[in-house]
């Protein structure tokens, strides 16, 4: 399978993964041969990639359905509390069980963490930042030894720190960049999160304050109270980074998303000034920035296939080759990306195949 773009020019390829949302409803199998309308029901849905076969990927696997079913579970619990309009008694219950499940998970599937937003739609948007800022949180949490009971109140406080803009989602979604008064009206969300959590999760305030401080910066430049450095707790500053990478990942209304290893290096200009640098790099450290199937150019000039994730150690994924540097096909052969061979290193994410590439795979077929 390959991760490609979304358009109309797919039309007649077959899917190699079911598209699904965030919830688990399944919208087209994989199998499915993507016709105009399906393509364009997808778009209007805010659907960006899909994954679709080819000859030189067919035995690709991306990441296992089965293993998302825990953030699928938080997408639901966290939908059914804002339906019955409170998080108290069962409802957090639920969401802490859902939350139990990620972290482990995550414990025998670390590649998860970027992962599991691959194919995103932006009419889903708050659900799937939710869900992918709980995921990002707990693999830094992990990666600073906190325990369990720790772990839990991190991922919970994650899912809902930005619970409060659930109140501001006309402006969220309006086409086109943000005011002055707007960009004011939403630094309340932090403040409607606190009281939100808080209300829901009286024994433990740290999730509360994820909620307040999640925009804080170390340089005082955040909001709401433009807190410095060690002012802002340390849950706080985990879901900071958590919630700026997976925003810069996100398509929104007023801007485009960015390609995951774009948004680590963002995320990494930003530490140390106005986030937790040591937690940036943590993070950076166990996230996998180039989804299974990504089709990519090495800085050789090979060009490859994203084959797999071998295991949570940064951006070095297994690659499988398809040409030599000057982009003639050879026998495919798999690598792993290594820092000792910077050669190798991703030079960019390609949309396609080179045309070139294409045309010799298609008469070498």
């Amino acid at each position: 399978m390959r991760l490609v773009p979304l358009s109309r020019e797919l039309a007649g390829q077959k899917l190699a993964r079911s598209v699904t949302t965030v919830f688990g409803q399944v919208l087209l199998r994989a199998g499915t041969a993507l016709t105009a309308r399906y393509i364009d029901n997808l778009l209007d849905r805010g659907y960006g990639r899909v994954y679709v076969e080819d000859e030189v990927s067919a035995d690709i696997i991306g990441q296992d359905t089965r293993s998302l079913q825990a953030q699928t579970d938080a997408a639901r619990c966290l939908r059914a509390a804002l339906v019955a309009g409170q998080l108290g008694g069962r409802r957090i219950a639920a969401i802490e069980r859902a939350v139990g499940s990620i972290i482990a998970e995550l414990r025998t599937n670390a590649p998860l963490s970027t992962q599991v937003g691959a194919l995103r739609a932006a009419c889903e948007y708050a659900f799937t930042h939710a869900v992918n800022t709980c995921t990002h949180a707990l693999v830094m949490g992990q990666a600073v030894g906190l325990g369990v009971g720790d772990l839990s109140v991190l991922g919970v406080g994650a899912l809902l720190q930005d619970i409060g803009s659930l109140r501001y989602v006309d402006i969220w979604n309006r086409p086109g960049p943000l005011t002055a008064e707007e960009y004011a009206t939403l630094k309340g969300h932090t403040l409607d999160g606190y009281r939100a959590v808080l209300d829901g999760l009286r024994y433990d305030l740290r999730a509360a304050h994820m909620a307040y401080q999640h925009h804080e910066r170390l340089d005082g430049s955040g909001y709401p109270r433009g807190l410095r450095g060690g002012q802002i707790m340390l849950f706080a500053r985990i879901g900071a980074v958590a919630d700026t990478f997976d925003a810069l990942c996100s398509r929104r209304p007023h801007r485009p998303d960015l390609p995951p290893h774009v948004a680590m290096r963002l995320l990494k200009g930003m530490a140390g000034h106005q986030l937790d640098g040591e937690l940036v790099y943590r993070f950076a450290e166990r996230a996998c920035v180039y989804p299974t199937g990504a089709t990519v150019l090495l800085e050789s000039g090979e060009v490859g296939i994203v084959a797999a994730q071998i295991s949570a150690g940064g951006p070095w994924p297994l690659i499988r080759v398809l040409t030599d540097p000057r982009q003639q096909l050879v026998v495919p052969f798999e690598v792993a990306l290594s820092p000792a061979a910077p050669q190798r290193h991703v030079k960019r994410v390609l949309p396609a195949l080179p045309a070139a590439v294409r045309q010799r795979l298609a008469h070498a077929s």
